[in-house]
């Protein structure tokens, strides 16, 4: 529930300290840019007012049905059933904590009174983080949306895990890929506009490459294919035609990656 109080501050400061900005994106402090700063505007406008979250899966029944504490800084499950019923009898839905939402949402998490009541609810089950916005978005009413759609797709990180078919060249902590230098090729053929996650400590190297390649790009701006995004924003997946290129487009970069390596 911290990562969520500390969204909830953070948003408070925001809506109080400035009237411009258009989305919230909950960066942590492993996470590193795909996009200059002109692109990620240019992207989170084809979303024309939506959110960029995953609403795809219901949490596990332990999740909800029970009651969770924290002890020594680890979530434990206790045996108290959570016998609270769910304010306006929310559809929970699970998706990953990386999301991008709207100025609106935010104000509405703020200020509905449903949306309050949910965030007190939350508060002791197993992972509120994967569960609150996501569940509130579900919706009809909440602002950005999506509704009641099961989202898989996200277009604001590239995460990998150790599962069958994901690629990972650094190591896993906790099933995530920590990426290294060997996955450049595979993020540079990212349309995400931000990465998850990387360790200074583990290989700084990748940081510097992927740093040089933001300035280059903000110095000498490209023309994206807004369309690319568009159709994401309306079926909120990746075309297979995309991903076959995509595909391609990293196998090519890894050749030239490792043929630039023997040269040097």
């Amino acid at each position: 529930m911290s990562i969520v109080q500390a969204d909830m501050h953070c948003q408070e400061d925001a809506l109080e300290r400035n009237k411009k900005w258009k989305y919230f994106i909950n960066l942590t402090g492993q996470e590193f840019p795909l996009k200059p700063n002109l692109e990620i505007v240019q992207i989170l406008k084809t979303f024309n007012g939506q959110n960029d979250i995953q609403t795809g899966d219901e949490p596990p029944f332990v999740r909800d049905k029970f009651k969770h504490s924290v002890l020594f800084d680890t979530i434990v499950m206790t045996p108290l059933l959570k016998t609270e019923p769910i304010p306006g009898n929310i559809n929970l839905r699970k998706g990953e904590l990386h999301c991008a939402l709207t100025r609106d949402f935010i104000e509405y998490l703020h200020s509905d009174e449903l949306a309050i009541k949910f965030y007190d609810w939350v508060r002791d089950t197993r992972t509120p983080d994967e569960m609150f916005y996501h569940s509130l978005s579900y919706l009809r009413e909440a602002p950005g949306g999506p509704g009641p759609r099961k989202i898989f797709g996200l277009v604001s990180r590239a995460k990998t895990r150790n599962t069958p078919g994901q690629i990972c060249h650094g190591k896993h902590v906790r099933t995530v890929c920590v990426f290294s230098w060997k996955d450049l090729p595979w993020l540079e053929s990212r349309p995400h506009l931000f990465a998850n996650k990387f360790h200074i400590d583990y290989d700084a190297l990748i940081l510097q490459c992927l740093e040089e390649e933001i300035n280059n790009r903000t110095l000498h701006p490209v023309k994206l294919n807004l369309e690319f995004y568009e159709h994401f924003v309306e079926n909120r997946h990746w075309p297979d035609v995309v991903n076959q290129c995509l595909l391609t487009l990293t196998l090519t970069l890894t050749l030239v990656l490792q043929w630039a390596l023997k040269l040097q």
